[in-house]
């Protein structure tokens, strides 16, 4: 979805995967809006879906500002897109079980917990990983990739 000109402002919906994505959607946006002094309304509603609203108020309309930051905010949600990759590439790349502080050291920039966590639970629901008693996860395989991991003689 592409941002939308209306009387209120510059206007996009963004969706996510669930609740802590979206919350750290949002504070990922703070630091820059403080920083631009430039403040978005927003709205987390059906747990996972944000619609920011950029508007200069000031101006009383919408200016060469809201603009710059609704590319900058376009860019922290393909960042946080990216999150989510780079976690599934190092959990495929492990080839066994791998704890989720692995999964953290082995990020270019360490990731908050509770969001980590988030990615975790919905590569779970998406039936990509399981996770083991101790707390750590492996790759779901399909049967014949376990039977033939299993005749080599690794243990999952």
């Amino acid at each position: 979805m592409t941002w939308k000109a209306e009387k209120t402002g510059l206007t996009k919906e963004f969706n996510f995967n669930n609740f802590v994505e979206a919350v750290a959607f949002v504070d990922k946006i703070v630091p820059l809006a403080e920083a631009m002094n430039h403040h978005p309304d927003v709205l987390i509603y059906a747990y996972k879906k944000v619609k920011i609203t950029l508007f200069t108020h000031s101006e009383k309309k919408i200016t060469k500002k809201d603009y710059i930051l609704a590319k900058r905010i376009d860019q922290i949600e393909k960042d946080i897109k990216k999150n989510i990759e780079r976690v599934e590439e190092i959990i495929k790349e492990a080839h066994e079980v791998i704890s989720p502080i692995e999964i953290n050291k082995r990020l270019p920039e360490k990731m908050n917990a509770n969001i980590l966590q988030g990615i975790l639970r919905h590569l779970q629901e998406s039936g990509k990983i399981e996770f083991a008693p101790k707390g750590v996860l492996w790759i779901w395989v399909e049967r014949k990739e376990l039977d033939a991991l299993i005749k080599k003689g690794r243990e999952m």
